[in-house]
C-alpha cells in the first residue's frame, strides 16, 4: 500500500505517463511529500512543546522550594525575635533593663536581617520581572524608612 498506518510517506507512485493517471500519481506524490512535512514539522513542535512543559515543571518545583526556603529564612529570625522580646518584656517587669537592653540590640540585628531579606527577594523580583526598573526600586528603597546596610 501506498499510505500505511505509521504514517510512512516514503513511499512513491511510480508511474511515468502523461495521462490522466499520471497527473494523479504525480498529485499523490505531491500530497505525500506536503503531508510528510508538516508531520516533520508538527513532530518537532511537539517535541519543543514537551521541552517547555518539562522545564516549566522544573520551574514550578524551584519556585515552590523557593518559597519553602524564604518561609524557613524568615521563620527564624520571627521565632528569635519573639523570644527574646518575650524576655525582655520579662527583664523590663523584674527592673533588669540592662538585659532588656542587651535583648533589645539582638531583636534590632534580627530585624535588620529579616530587612535586608525581603530588599533581596524584592530585588530579585524586580530583576525577574521587570529588569528595567531597578532605579525606581533603589529610589524606593532610599525613601522608604528601610534601611539598606
Amino acid at each position: 500500500t501506498l499510505f500505511r498506518s505509521d504514517m510512512d510517506f516514503s513511499k512513491k507512485c511510480e508511474y511515468g505517463g502523461n495521462d490522466e493517471i499520471g497527473t494523479l500519481a504525480s498529485s499523490i506524490n505531491e500530497l505525500s511529500d506536503s503531508l510528510n512535512s508538516t508531520l516533520v514539522d508538527l513532530n518537532e513542535k511537539n517535541r519543543r512543546l514537551q521541552e517547555d512543559i518539562e522545564k516549566e515543571q522544573q520551574l514550578d518545583k524551584i519556585r515552590k522550594d523557593f518559597i519553602s526556603n524564604v518561609s524557613h529564612e524568615l521563620k527564624t529570625p520571627i521565632s528569635i525575635i519573639q523570644g527574646y522580646s518575650e524576655g525582655a518584656k520579662l527583664m523590663l517587669d523584674s527592673g533588669d533593663t540592662k538585659g532588656a537592653s542587651e535583648y533589645c540590640e539582638i531583636i534590632t540585628g534580627e530585624t535588620h536581617k529579616m530587612n535586608m531579606l525581603v530588599l533581596q527577594l524584592l530585588e530579585l523580583s524586580i530583576r525577574l520581572y521587570r529588569p528595567l526598573n531597578m532605579r525606581a526600586f533603589w529610589r524606593w528603597c532610599r525613601c522608604s524608612s528601610y534601611k539598606i546596610g
